[in-house]
């Protein structure tokens, strides 16, 4: 098995500098920085495991709901998202949240 040596559709979409772009880093960014500041006070808080790094749950985070959302739309099949989110859930429980 192997998966063909071609770029997603979604990146030759953002290869050029548009305004397009542009304003989807912007909101990128502004999301993934609201994950960051959300994560870091959880660790804080104790909420959270200590060795919890929140830029990288930030972007797992985002890849995964957006690669839901857009496979959910390729093909027509909300399933793809909700088996994203499921399992968003079950690493939230299980990789960052403190156990009681």
């Amino acid at each position: 098995f192997s998966v063909p040596a071609t770029e997603p559709l979604t990146l030759e979409l953002f290869m050029q500098q548009s305004p397009l772009r542009e304003q989807t880093q912007l909101a990128m960014g502004a999301w993934r920085s609201l994950i960051e500041r959300i994560v870091t006070k959880g660790v804080i808080r104790g909420e959270l495991q200590p060795t919890v790094e929140a830029a990288t749950v930030a972007t797992i985070l985002i890849a995964t709901i957006e690669g839901g959302i857009m496979l959910s739309k390729l093909y027509d099949d909300p399933d793809h998202l909700d088996r994203a989110l499921d399992h968003l859930k079950t690493y939230v429980q299980q990789q960052l949240a403190i156990l009681s």
